[in-house]
């Protein structure tokens, strides 16, 4: 049995493959909506779903604009470690018999970020 283990780890690094220490880097996209815009809600457990009207619940349960009596804006900003910004802004306003209508936006900037691979780990000099 021995010699067949040893025959058949012989093989295996004969046959090895390459292999990368990453792979599919940079390609989730919208990850950062998973981030939350208010405060408040955050430190409630993010139970937004449970913010009966006004618009900052309409982040988490899109009904809650339904309710909403009259125009509303909401601003988010927050600064992140490493220079990371993230911003969210939401305005409502009812239409008469149409109903309700909301616009929000949501950005993350990280602003410029060094270029860095597997062969130059301090980075390349490049910026993207």
């Amino acid at each position: 049995m021995s010699r067949v283990a040893g025959l058949t780890a012989a093989l295996l690094t004969l046959v090895s493959v390459n292999v990368s220490a990453q792979s599919k880097t940079g390609t989730t996209f919208g990850a950062f909506l998973q981030i939350e815009p208010s405060a408040r809600i955050s430190s409630m457990g993010n139970a937004g779903v449970s913010i009966e009207g006004g618009l900052e619940g309409a982040y988490y349960n899109p009904a809650a604009i339904g309710s909403l009596e009259g125009r509303q804006v909401v601003f988010s900003h927050n600064n992140w470690l490493a220079g990371i910004r993230h911003d969210h802004v939401a305005a409502a306003m009812p239409m008469g018999h149409f109903g309700n209508g909301y616009l929000s936006i949501t950005s993350l900037n990280s602003g410029d970020i060094e270029v860095r691979t597997v062969e130059l780990p301090a980075g390349t000099g490049e910026r993207y």
